[in-house]
């Protein structure tokens, strides 16, 4: 599975809980990846992180394209069956 196909089942409304798309990942049987957490700070956009990432007029859909362009492989995320 690449990290954009996993990622995009994954996606919540930004109105989730910051352990929203984790918890996705959990519940589908998928194993929880950096790009999961990386993605649930945009779950709360009151939250530093969510704030600092907008300072840098980052947003959830720029993240989501760059998980999806560099994929697992090469980085700690890669699981074997990748």
């Amino acid at each position: 599975m690449s990290p954009g196909e996993g990622a995009t089942n994954t996606s919540v409304p930004h109105t989730c809980c910051s352990a929203c798309s984790a918890n996705r990942a959990v519940a589908s049987l998928q194993p929880v990846r950096s790009y999961h957490y990386l993605l649930a700070l945009f779950d709360g956009p009151s939250s530093v992180a969510a704030k600092v990432l907008a300072s840098f007029d980052i947003d959830r859909e720029m993240v989501q394209q760059r998980i999806t362009e560099i994929g697992t492989e090469g980085t700690t995320d890669a699981l074997p069956q990748d």
